[in-house]
């Protein structure tokens, strides 16, 4: 998870949402100087992890996060399934759906 908000809320939501076991990492906009739309979040948390920007992707409901992750270079959904839909234009690939998303893992389209 990488997010801009700060780690107690993040931790928080996890917990409360019981999805830690879905993810090895969460990272904090606590945790760069610059905060989204700046790319700083999204390189921090590749770097942290070792994983080449070409094996990751970003899915994002925001036109912040969007342009965080256009900025990072790293291909970018813009998901339109939020309670308040935003502009999500600008990135790669937009859906309405995470199984959207898992269908265009499924054919190698990601």
């Amino acid at each position: 998870i990488v997010s801009s908000s700060n780690m107690n809320y993040l931790k928080n939501v996890v917990n409360r949402l019981q999805i830690h076991n879905y993810f090895d990492e969460v990272f904090s906009g606590e945790m760069v100087k610059n905060s989204k739309p700046a790319p700083d979040i999204y390189l921090f948390a590749a770097k942290e992890m070792n994983i080449p920007r070409k094996n990751l992707l970003i899915i994002e409901d925001s036109i912040n996060g969007i342009k965080a992750g256009k900025n990072s270079k790293i291909f970018t959904v813009g998901y339109k399934g939020s309670i308040i839909e935003q502009d999500t234009s600008d990135a790669d690939l937009e859906v309405r759906s995470f199984e959207d998303i898992k269908h265009f893992l499924e054919l190698d389209i990601l």
